[in-house]
Parts: structure tokens; sequence; C-alpha cells
């Protein structure tokens, strides 16, 4: 009987030994399984380094094309009667407040938001200078010339505004006030009345072209004076002066040619990043 016992617990005891080492080696993993690989997902946001040069380049062109509609609509809706003149005139796209400022004479009630008394300054130096570099390097300059005296003929306050500023027709849209005369004087003040309007002119002439430096640069506010302002003046320059004014006109471009270099097409980037903008 005790044998019997003693066979059944050695049974029990193997049984359990059995199962133990079974259980342990399920859980180690097999040397001789395959591995089992898996492909990547596509990523949902494709880089734009990935993109083809044909998209990257036709993205490109496209943003170019909404950044220019956009300007060209904010362009149109601050337009005014002052930047249309000058944008007819000059070909050039002058802001609403930078047009206002230019026509409009410290005189003007208006004058309290802005005048074109600065401008005029920055203008007035402008003008000697370009001036003086073109004098000075004619050979028709002789050392008895005196350089001041030239300058001061030439670039006149009244005459600036009845030849260039009458050219420029800028009494249709300047905004100023003359002065207050009294009934006695209305019928002999018309001639002192163009006077005066001939140095507002004047003065906003040289403001015109202080706002093209500010705004525009050097480069075009120099083309500017050789061909829109000097071939108006030569009234108050010696002949000999003449054919260098001449030649400097045609070289910027004639009476007609445009004050500002057409801008090429950006070129599209080498990396083929898109150039997104905010919509």
């Amino acid at each position: 009987m005790s044998r019997c016992c003693r066979r059944l617990n050695q049974l029990a005891s193997q049984g359990r030994r059995t199962y133990s080492q079974a259980a342990v080696q399920l859980k180690r993993p097999s040397s001789s399984a395959t591995p089992v690989y898996r492909r990547p997902q596509p990523s949902t946001h494709t880089r734009d380094a990935e993109l083809p040069r044909s998209s990257a380049s036709a993205s490109y062109s496209f943003q170019q094309r909404r950044a220019a509609r956009i300007e060209e609509e904010q362009d149109v809706a601050e337009q005014t009667p002052q930047s249309i003149h000058l944008r007819q005139l000059f070909g050039l796209r002058f802001s609403a407040e930078l047009s206002r400022r230019i026509l409009t004479h410290a005189s003007h009630p208006a004058a309290a938001q802005g005048h074109n008394s600065a401008l005029s300054f920055i203008g007035r130096r402008t003008l000697e200078s370009y001036f003086l570099l073109m004098i000075s390097s004619s050979p028709a300059l002789t050392p008895s010339d005196d350089l001041e005296a030239l300058s001061s003929h030439a670039l006149n306050t009244y005459l600036l505004g009845q030849h260039v500023g009458r050219s420029w027709e800028l009494g249709r849209v300047l905004r100023w006030v003359p002065a207050v005369i009294s009934p006695t004087e209305i019928d002999t003040s018309r001639e002192g009345r163009s006077i005066g309007l001939y140095k507002v002119q004047g003065d906003t002439v040289a403001a015109v072209l202080g706002g093209v430096f500010r705004e525009f640069g050097a480069s075009t506010a120099q083309r500017l004076f050789h061909t829109r302002i000097m071939p108006h003046v030569l009234s108050g320059l010696p002949e000999r002066f003449h054919g260098d004014v001449t030649a400097a006109c045609n070289r910027m471009g004639g009476l007609q040619g445009p004050l500002a270099r057409t801008k090429k097409p950006l070129p599209v980037p080498d990396t083929g990043l898109i150039v997104t903008l905010p919509r």
C-alpha cells in the first residue's frame, strides 16, 4: 500500500516538472524563427524637398502670381487722384500717403496731416547733386565757370514751376491756397498769382524728385532728373551744355523712357523647396 502511494507521488512530481519546462519553452523566442518584415507606412505629409522639380516650379510660379494679384488689388483699393496722376505721369506706383504729401503745399488746410516741405528739401539737394555731377564731367566746362551760378540759374524754382510743373500738369491735382489779396488788387494780381503758382509748382517738382529718391532709390531719381526735368529747363543753361543734357537724356532712355527697370522673375530655388504664403 505504501509502495503504491510513493509511486503515485513520483508520477505527479514528474508531471509538474514536464509542464513547467513546456511553459518556459513556449515563453522563450525560437532562434530559428524567421523575422517578420513590416513595410513602413507612407507619411501623410510629404516633404517639400521630395517633390519633383516641375511641381516646385509650378507652385512657386502660382504663389508669385498670387502675391502680385494681391498687391495689385491693394494698390487699386487705395488709389487717389494724386496717386493716379503721378502713376500715369511716371509709370511708378506711388502710395496714397506719399502722393498726397507730394502734392500738398503747406498753405493748404490739409497740410496738418502732412505736406511736401521735407520732400522738397530732399529733392532740392538731389537736383543740385545730379546737376553738378553732369556739369563737372562736361568737356564744355571751363575753369572760369561758376558752378553755383550755373546751378542757381538752371534749377531756379520759378523756372522749374513754369516749365516742368506746367509740363507735368501739376496744377490739376496740386492742393494749395494762394495768398489772400484785397478786392481792389484782383485785376492787377493775375501776374502775381501766376508767379505764386510757379513758385509752388517749382517746390512740388523738387518734392516729386525727393519722393522718388526716398521711395524708389537713387537710380530711378537720376533717370527722372535727366529725362523728365533737365530737357525742360535748357533756357536757364548756357547753350554749350545743351549737348550734355541731350546725351544724358538719350543714355537714360529718352523723354518717354521707363524710369523703373523691369524686374526679372525670380529664379526657382535649386533646392526644390516650395515657398508657401499664408491664405
